[in-house]
């Protein structure tokens, strides 16, 4: 027979009279009662310890009387007081809603080898009202992550995919792996990332907790350089200790770097703002770091190239656009196929054109080759086939979006990644949709795209069709690309989008760009900035060919 599990909910405190009784609550709320819930003040002077002794016997109280011992130190005194086989940190300001206790238990039946678990968290402001849902990231699902991808996922999904309301963690883990007051104002995050060292992670996408922003926060009421100075400091540390956790990859380790580098920025511009000779002398400091070896100095000049390339992408993109602006109306006229060679170019593309000619009944067959199985890492203990299928659900939402129905949206099974390698048999399935839609104009991707799938496409498409077919080439990552020369601007089009035309695309896009699979990372793979900028723009860009 399976033992009992016990939960102990543990709630540090320290001058919380003004959100304590929520906290409180929400912990007792509980549709799978906590077996303990603890409260360990740290030797607050408000009335906070009153306010919780008004709960009774439904909690525990324990007093600090030599505190406050820092805000870190407060959370392990509160871990030391639980005797539950699973425990969760519940901050004095923050939520836990209803169903969260039951939700974990059910993971734990399913994974009882795994001792670290969360969930997505809300944020709330000081009334209470949620002013940001992690929707994107929240699938409903139940994910199993490595530790490695535990550690990336929460590196990668800005914002977090939780903080500690919203975390049970085995008690036994805490021997092994805590919170280190050394780590500062993100020891949460020190410990999120080498939990992984121990353990696999579950992770229960959806939110069932909230964490509270407030000017009374732990970080809320420091000064501006305060704020900065202290999480430069922690970011220093991380930097330091990264030698002794294998769990941060290159990517961690590199986004480390860049924020240790923006604080370090931050504070020297602060300093000449307001005349601070200390904080620009502190700044310089961190940056010519004699320790690091200049670590932060080679940081920011080994970030020039990219920027100096990101300016010339920029200065492509602006030149295009203005261009285009110049450029006659496109406006195909009968049958109308796109062919895509993964889910989303058709958006990105030629959203617009989509909207329009759905608009005015003459809606586009939409051909996507692939699946867009590539557009994650094969580590995401993600199946090819999971990944098809929700970049497919992704595709019907985006185009519904735009007015088109299913029936018009066709997607084959071609390898992504290996589109110019494609069968005789896909190549045939291709050849049989085009000859039943019988299109009077085929759009393709544009020849200077960059991508194999891409520039591939428009000579398959030749040769199964007449010469009769117009033929046009749409813009995806042409606009990245510094292609300056060799466009034919005398055969160009372009379409000058409405508002409607304009916030239907915007939308289209988002269906795409914004969901995230479980490590943290867009289903449709990571999109540089830049790109996006170009995406998201007014104009569409087409070149006939044929």
């Amino acid at each position: 027979m399976n033992t009992p599990i016990k939960f102990s909910i543990v709630i540090p405190t320290y001058n919380g009279e003004k959100y304590v009784t929520r906290a409180i609550e929400s912990a007792l709320n509980q549709t799978r009662l906590a077996d303990e819930i603890i409260v360990v003040d740290d030797n607050s002077d408000d009335s906070t310890l009153e306010i919780c002794k008004k709960f009774g016997s439904r909690i525990k109280i324990y007093h600090n009387p030599d505190g406050p011992s820092g805000f870190v130190n407060g959370w392990k005194n509160a871990i030391a007081r639980a005797s539950g086989d699973y425990i969760s940190i519940l901050h004095q300001d923050d939520l836990l809603y209803p169903e969260f206790l039951e939700e974990v238990e059910k993971a734990i039946s399913l994974h009882p080898d795994v001792k670290h678990f969360f969930t997505p968290c809300d944020k709330i402001d000081a009334e209470g009202n949620i002013t940001y849902r992690p929707a994107n990231y929240c699938s409903g699902r139940i994910h199993r992550f490595s530790g490695n991808e535990y550690a990336e996922a929460y590196e990668r999904v800005k914002g977090h995919i939780h903080r500690c309301p919203g975390v049970v963690t085995r008690r036994d883990i805490f021997e092994v792996c805590n919170y280190r007051p050394e780590a500062g104002h993100i020891a949460d995050d020190d410990f999120f990332l080498r939990v992984g060292l121990h353990t696999d992670v579950i992770g229960i996408l959806k939110p069932l907790a909230a964490y509270r922003e407030h000017s009374n926060s732990e970080t809320g009421h420091l000064s501006f350089f305060k704020l900065n100075r202290r999480l430069l400091d922690d970011y220093h540390f991380q930097l330091a200790s990264t030698s002794r956790n294998p769990q941060l990859s290159p990517f961690i380790i590199r986004t480390f770097k860049k924020w240790e580098s923006e604080y370090i920025h931050r504070l020297i511009w602060y300093g000449l703002k307001n005349r601070k000779i200390n904080h620009v002398a502190y700044g310089l400091r961190m940056w010519l770091n004699f320790d690091n070896r200049f670590g932060n100095l080679r940081f920011d000049l080994s970030t020039l190239p990219g920027r100096f390339k990101n300016f010339i992408r920029n200065r492509h993109i602006n030149f295009l656009r203005a261009k285009s602006k110049k450029l006659p109306t496109f406006q195909p006229e009968g049958n109308v196929v796109i062919i895509a060679p993964h889910p989303d170019d058709e958006v990105i593309g030629c959203g617009a054109l989509i909207a329009e000619l759905t608009e005015i009944g003459n809606p586009p067959h939409v051909i996507i080759l692939s699946g867009g199985e590539a557009s994650l890492p094969p580590d995401s203990r993600l199946t090819k086939d999971e990944i098809k299928a929700e970049r497919r659900a992704l595709t019907t939402k985006a185009l519904g979006r735009l007015g088109l129905s299913s029936e018009y949206v066709h997607q084959l099974d071609f390898i992504d990644g290996k589109i110019s390698q494609h069968s005789e048999s896909l190549k045939d399935s291709l050849r049989k949709l085009i000859n039943e839609i019988a299109p009077n104009v085929l759009l393709v991707p544009h020849q200077e795209e960059g991508w194999t799938d891409h520039t591939c496409v428009k000579n398959m498409i030749k040769g199964m069709t007449p010469d009769s077919y117009s033929i046009w080439e749409y813009c995806v990552w042409m606009w990245y690309y510094n292609v300056w020369q060799g466009l034919d601007w005398k055969n160009a089009a372009c379409i000058r989008m409405t508002p409607r035309q304009y916030q239907k695309k915007q939308t289209a896009l988002d269906d795409y760009i914004l969901p995230l699979a479980p490590n943290g990372m867009p289903w449709s793979g990571q999109l540089p900035p830049l790109f996006v900028k170009a995406a998201r723009q007014d104009v569409e860009l087409y070149f006939r060919v044929q």
